[in-house]
């Protein structure tokens, strides 16, 4: 089993093995019943002593993710008991040695690099529910997917020759443009060439760590927070920092004293309508923010995916709107991310 211990982290070592354990298991890649490796496998394989594995384990157990049984090992916890997650195991022990030697089994033990969230899970589309309340969605009847058809269709018949050319890598021209002047309306000035759009508001989070995020950068964010954006700044070798939130949004207050130990590359936000928690950040808040930012000398990177989603009072100006420094702004409108860049 493959962990990445960062060994110059202030999280110890023991700490480290047990939650990257817990990821797996919490997303579906440590299937129940499966047998952990010794501990004495996995301190040769990680290259730590036999305490610092044994507290992983008790960690897990603890948790009761796992269970361990004197001499029959460590098992994630499920519908099986011990005596029978051990007649698997042998099982499978004595299946894999049957095997001919040109079995493909040995691909399933390769290291991997797939974040450990469980955001795929949101986008199951097997249970058959009325109200998909666990995501953000626009309701299928409330969208003019006929006349988008036939637009698409007009406009492929008419003029065939852009069915075989490469369009702008920016996005298209009048699309950046009708965003623009809808982020005018909000008191935003993007111009169109400052624009990029992408497949979504995650791909659009990943283009700003990939540009500005490496290994052992601090990242701060609100807690909790979009699990997409823990995977994508996790993969980067970001240190995420979580910060508490009240009925303001982020506690300022704590987040600068966590700055003053580690200081910031970069905050990421969801100031309007917070995803998962639905609070919107205060005006006085915004501006303790954006002044925390400017000392420190870091970037925002504010994700407001659901501004246009309202019933009464529009929410507050997005913090782009106030900001005088380096800062990516990301808003979602329909299937399509716009990414304006405002310095």
């Amino acid at each position: 089993m493959h962990i990445e211990l960062k060994r110059g982290s202030s999280t110890k070592l023991y700490v480290q093995i047990a939650l990257t354990i817990a990821d797996r298991i919490r997303s579906g890649l440590i299937e129940p019943g499966t047998r952990l490796p010794s501990v004495r496998k996995m301190t040769a394989d990680l290259g730590v002593s036999l305490v610092t594995v044994s507290k992983a384990y008790a960690e897990l157990e603890a948790i009761q993710l796992i269970t361990c049984s004197q001499g029959k090992g460590c098992y994630v916890r499920g519908t099986l008991n011990v005596d029978q997650t051990e007649d698997m195991d042998r099982t499978q022990r004595n299946n894999a040695n049957s095997e001919s030697s040109t079995s493909w089994n040995w691909q399933m033990a390769l290291v991997d690099y797939l974040p450990r969230a469980q955001l795929w899970r949101h986008f199951d589309t097997s249970p058959q529910v009325r109200y998909e309340l666990h995501m953000s969605a626009i309701q299928p009847e409330l969208l003019p997917t006929r006349e988008i058809i036939d637009s698409a269709y007009r406009l492929s018949s008419d003029h065939t020759e852009r069915m075989a050319a490469y369009g702008s890598f920016q996005g298209d021209r009048e699309l950046r443009q009708i965003f623009a002047e809808h982020f005018a309306e909000r008191g935003l000035q993007a111009a169109p060439e400052r624009m990029l759009i992408t497949s979504g508001a995650q791909q659009g989070i990943d283009l700003v760590a990939r540009t500005f995020v490496g290994p052992g950068d601090v990242v701060y964010m609100e807690a909790p927070s979009y699990t997409g954006a823990i995977d994508v700044f996790t993969s980067r070798g970001a240190k995420i920092i979580t910060v508490p939130m009240d009925d303001e949004g982020m506690r300022i207050d704590l987040l600068t004293r966590l700055c003053d130990t580690y200081p910031p590359k970069l905050i990421y936000t969801i100031p309007t309508y917070h995803n998962p928690t639905g609070i919107t950040m205060s005006a006085r808040r915004r501006a303790q923010l954006l002044n925390l930012a400017q000392s420190y000398h870091c970037l925002i990177l504010e994700d407001d995916p659901f501004a246009d989603l309202y019933f009464r009072d529009p929410p507050r100006l997005p913090l782009n709107r106030w900001m005088g420094q380096v800062m990516s702004y990301i808003s979602k409108a329909s299937a399509r991310c716009c990414l304006p860049v405002a310095v």
